[in-house]
């Protein structure tokens, strides 16, 4: 199985192939996973023109808050590079608050991923 990825059911032994074409984001993206109270935030960063997608929905139409929606992309502001990067965020569980939080840590998680550098300025 070089071209498959399984993966297993949390509370199942079933094994569940998925192919990798099938996933909703380009190859050459960097991962990183946010958590915040109960929020679960999947974040996948790749080069492109600054769109982020929420659950299949724009970030700005899934947060609706101004305050929630600078809370998304604060990693990208501090680092300028807001319109070189497209996210794919996926959150599960908590409340919108918990859940922009939880992708604001995924965000700078991927970051890092891609150019360890970035630490320093995004602990600022």
């Amino acid at each position: 199985m070089t071209n498959e990825t399984k993966k297993k059911a949390s509370n199942s032994s079933k094994t569940q192939v998925v192919d990798p074409s099938e996933l909703k984001v380009a190859k050459g993206s960097n991962y990183g996973t946010g958590r915040r109270k109960a929020a679960i935030a999947k974040v996948w960063v790749f080069p492109g023109n600054g769109q982020i997608v929420v659950n299949d929905l724009d970030y700005k139409d899934y947060f609706k808050s101004d305050v929630l929606i600078k809370k998304v992309i604060l990693p990208l502001t501090r680092l300028g590079i807001e319109a070189k990067y497209n996210c794919v965020i996926s959150c599960l569980g908590g409340g919108l608050v918990g859940q922009s939080d939880a992708a604001c840590l995924g965000v700078a998680r991927a970051l890092i991923e891609m150019n360890p550098a970035f630490r320093s300025d995004l602990k600022e």
